[in-house]
């Protein structure tokens, strides 16, 4: 029993993998159609695959006996067995894969990538192992066969990858690097050994290479002879540039900022971001900022320009700070003497990165006090880019709103940005500023205590108390209370609101307009009759605030509608339209309909001279249905509209106000708006403005001008040509039918723009 009990134990212990278990996917890494998946399938079993991967690796593809596919097969599977098996690290494979690197590593071999593989591959097993017997035979294997010129390329290549992974090897490669005739992909992997071995004993070769590829060879008087723009970016020299600055050698920053800068390597966003990481190392940082800002400078590098601003702001706080500090250097020769200044303000918008907010940010905490204009000018920049600022570093705008080397509307505008992105959660804070000595702080901190993100129960003490300082200093509070105590449903406030509308009590006259302005919106709120305000609104409408008066007129005209009070809703229109006050006509004039006084509105009319107010006026006359009996009055009337025709935004209007005057005008207008046409129509073929004019004579049945329609209709503009067939729909016959169709298919651009009008227009007519 004991003994059955050990075994099950033992069983139940047992790995679920054996031997043999992923041969099939081994099997399948030489068939091309299954080999990507088996290759993922056994990275992913990893050391439970080993067995199986080894038995892989042994295979022999030059057996006799096999044809030759399946040698094929053979030589693909053994060598992703050899790369699986460098993965795994597994010493026990190490034996095997040194014999596969030997049986290459001979002049004229048969599977030289194979060789190559398996010297990689055994640089990854040994690169984490400590110093051992089996560690020093495979680096003294791959140091001699590295430095071996006879051996082929591929096992040689393989065995620096390896010695990269040991980190062993400099001087061979040293060597390798310095053979100009080795292949790049050979020079590229020695590459890879001297970084690993931080060999900087090689410096200079890199430099050279790097140099070589960017200013071209050098000739017998060591000067370079230039090079194509095409081969800046070749691999090798970008590499061993890399390389340089991987040491740390300052030489290569000039090269790291031609990286970052050329339009030559705008695409290739990989290189940038690693030359960014090489630059912004402890060695290099000082170095390429001042590279960067050297380029930035340079009169001669434009296009370079915007891409060191941007790879500054990368460069977190003393990135950005050195940028902003080129706004004070002297112009140079030649230039305006705000020639960097422009150039920092206009190139602002290339720093706006996740890392460059957070560079601004810092850069503004790390600032004197008494830089006033660059902390401004970091503070202008976030407020401008407020949403690309991180959760984390949204507290610069509660630190900037408390910065007294701040003006007061830059203040004003961080606690707007404060309260804004923290919401409720700025409570707290907007309570101190709503309390503060500057009416602009004031102001802004009371405008935000009153938006919906506050809770009105605990923002309203504030905003009273605001609104009970009657200092003129806070005017600008005192309207922003207003706003926000509107929303309330409180019945309570009504006193409130008629004390801000009471000129003995509130002698602001901004703030009694911001008053008028809230009571509509508190009624609402409210649930409060009109005639609670009424009176309070209609004593504004003798204000000595134009402003005022014309907001009053606006509101209590409406407040007498709703009332049903019609004839005192007319009194305060007339009334607004008598005013000296342009701004209070204005309102007067909007509010005018059908039921006010022709007299009044016509009288007001037409003594406006002013080439805005008489379009209001146009408008307000539009909505009248009669005029009176008095022609003179009529025909003036017709030539403040005929006055408006061509002025977009008015012309409808005063095609409007055309079309309802008496008949008696009829012709008049007709020969006023016949005589612009010609004019139009002339020398200066200004087609777009007579639509409306041709539109006019339909609306005045002006039905004696068809032969200038049909030469009108030709021309090529769309509207005029829409405005023409309207006129023929209107007035024509079945007999124009034969037109339109000549006109419809008329070949110019304008004819499909305008098929449906006239196919309408046909339809129409022939059913005349």
């Amino acid at each position: 029993m004991i003994r059955c009990l050990l075994l099950l134990l033992v069983l139940s212990f047992a790995t679920v993998a054996h031997a043999g278990d992923y041969a099939d996917n081994v099997k399948d890494l030489g068939d091309s159609t299954r080999r990507s998946m088996a290759f993922e399938i056994l990275a992913k079993a990893g050391a439970e695959a080993f067995d199986d991967l080894l038995e892989g690796l042994k295979q022999n593809p030059d057996a006799e006996g096999i044809d030759a596919a399946e040698t094929s097969r053979r030589g693909i599977r053994r060598e992703d067995c050899a790369r699986l098996l460098g993965g795994l690290a597994d010493t026990r494979a190490s034996g095997p894969l040194l014999e596969g690197l030997k049986e290459q590593a001979v002049e004229n071999p048969s599977r030289s990538w194979f060789g190559g593989t398996c010297a990689n591959a055994l640089g990854r097993i040994w690169a984490e192992k400590p110093a051992s017997e089996g560690r020093t035979e495979v680096v003294n294997a791959l140091l001699q066969f590295a430095a071996a010129e006879s051996l082929s390329f591929e096992v040689r290549w393989g065995c620096l990858n390896g010695l990269a992974h040991l980190k062993a090897g400099g001087d061979v490669a040293a060597a390798v690097l310095s053979n100009a005739e080795a292949q790049p992909m050979l020079r590229s992997a020695a590459i890879e050994v001297l970084v690993a071995t931080s060999h900087k004993a090689s410096a200079d070769a890199l430099l050279d290479i790097w140099e070589t590829q960017r200013l071209g060879p050098k000739n017998e008087e060591g000067v370079r002879s230039g090079a194509q723009a095409r081969d800046y970016t070749k691999a090798l020299g970008v590499q061993a540039l890399f390389a340089l600055a991987e040491f740390g050698d300052k030489r290569s920053v000039d090269g790291m900022v031609d990286v970052l800068t050329l339009n030559e390597f705008a695409a290739h966003t990989a290189l940038r971001n690693h030359a960014t990481r090489l630059s912004k190392g402890a060695a290099l940082r000082a170095e390429a900022i001042a590279g960067l800002i050297a380029t930035f400078k340079d009169v001669a590098k434009p296009t370079q320009r915007s891409r060191a601003a941007q790879v500054l702001g990368e460069f977190g706080a003393d990135g950005v700070t050195a940028y902003l500090a080129v706004a004070e250097v002297a112009a140079p020769e030649g230039q305006p003497e705000d020639y960097y200044k422009k150039q920092v303000d206009a190139n602002l918008s290339s720093l706006r990165s996740d890392e460059a907010m957070a560079a601004f940010v810092a850069a503004y905490n790390a600032l004197p006090a008494d830089n006033t204009e660059l902390r401004q000018k970091i503070v202008d920049h976030l407020l401008a880019h407020r949403p690309s600022v991180k959760e984390a570093d949204l507290v610069v705008f509660r630190t900037a709103a408390n910065d007294t080397a701040l003006e007061a509307p830059k203040r004003a505008q961080a606690i707007n940005a404060w309260s804004e992105a923290k919401g409720k959660e700025s409570f707290e804070d907007l309570s101190g500023w709503a309390k503060h000595e500057d009416g602009v702080i004031r102001a802004q901190a009371v405008q935000n205590l009153g938006r919906s993100y506050i809770p009105l129960v605990k923002s309203r003490p504030l905003l009273e108390a605001a609104l009970a300082d009657k200092g003129e200093d806070f005017a600008k509070a005192r309207e922003n209370a207003l706003q926000g105590l509107q929303r309330s449903n409180d019945k309570d406030l009504l006193p409130l609101f008629l004390d801000a509308l009471n000129h003995e009590k509130e002698p602001n006259a901004e703030v009694r307009n911001a008053a008028l302005r809230a009571v509509d919106a508190y009624r609402r709120s409210a649930s409060l009759e009109d005639d609670q305000f009424f009176d309070a609104v209609k004593a504004r409408l003798t204000d000595t605030d134009e402003n005022v008066r014309a907001t009053a007129v606006r509101i209590a005209a409406t407040m007498a509608q709703r009332m049903a009070n019609k004839e005192e809703a007319i009194a305060i229109i007339e009334r607004g339209l008598a005013d000296e006050g342009k701004e209070v006509r204005i309102q007067a004039y909007g509010q005018v309909n059908s039921d006010v006084g022709a007299d009044k509105v016509i009288s007001a009319a037409l003594l406006e001279d002013a080439r805005e107010m008489k379009g209001h006026a146009i408008t307000a006359l539009s909505r009248l249905n009669s005029f009176g009996d008095d022609a003179a009055r009529h025909r003036l009337i017709a030539d403040l509209a005929l006055g408006s025709l061509d002025e977009p935004g008015r012309d409808l209007a005063a095609r409007d106000l055309l079309s309802k005057l008496p008949a008696t005008q009829a012709s008049y207008i007709s020969d006023k708006v016949r005589e612009k046409i010609e004019g139009y129509s002339g020398e200066t073929k200004q087609y777009q403005k007579i639509p409306v004019l041709v539109r006019v004579l339909i609306s005045v049945k002006d039905l004696t001008y068809f032969n200038k329609i049909k030469d009108l209709a030709m021309a090529p503009n769309p509207e005029l040509r829409r405005a023409c067939v309207a006129y023929i729909e209107a007035f024509g016959g079945p007999s124009d039918v034969e037109f339109l169709r000549t006109l419809r298919d008329t070949s110019d651009a304008t004819a499909d723009q305008v098929r449906a009008d006239i196919d309408a227009a046909i339809s129409k007519l022939q059913s005349k």
